[in-house]
């Protein structure tokens, strides 16, 4: 079973030496917990923070096992907090 979502990251757990469990809420899939290999890496544990924007991608044998995720950022926009360039008197 495979399945791809936008979702939250809720909590990060050690797993070994490299390796994290995650546990992710999304909107069409709901809670899932799953294995990050080399999650305590420099490229992928700054992005493993609670509360965090992920796009996620599990992967198991059967729905009820613990999968393997595979998280990507989701790029925040921040250009709604911009300061407008006219000055208001």
């Amino acid at each position: 079973m495979e399945w791809s979502a936008e979702g939250i990251l809720l909590s990060v757990s050690d797993l070994g030496e490299s390796s994290s469990i995650i546990e992710v809420f999304t909107r069409e899939y709901g809670l899932y917990k799953g294995v990050v290999r080399g999650g305590k890496s420099k490229k992928i544990g700054p992005i493993l923070q609670p509360g965090a924007q992920l796009n996620v991608t599990w992967r198991a044998r059967l729905e009820n096992h613990l999968g393997i995720f595979s998280p990507d950022l989701i790029p925040v926009s921040y250009t709604h907090l911009t300061l407008p360039t006219k000055r208001i008197v």
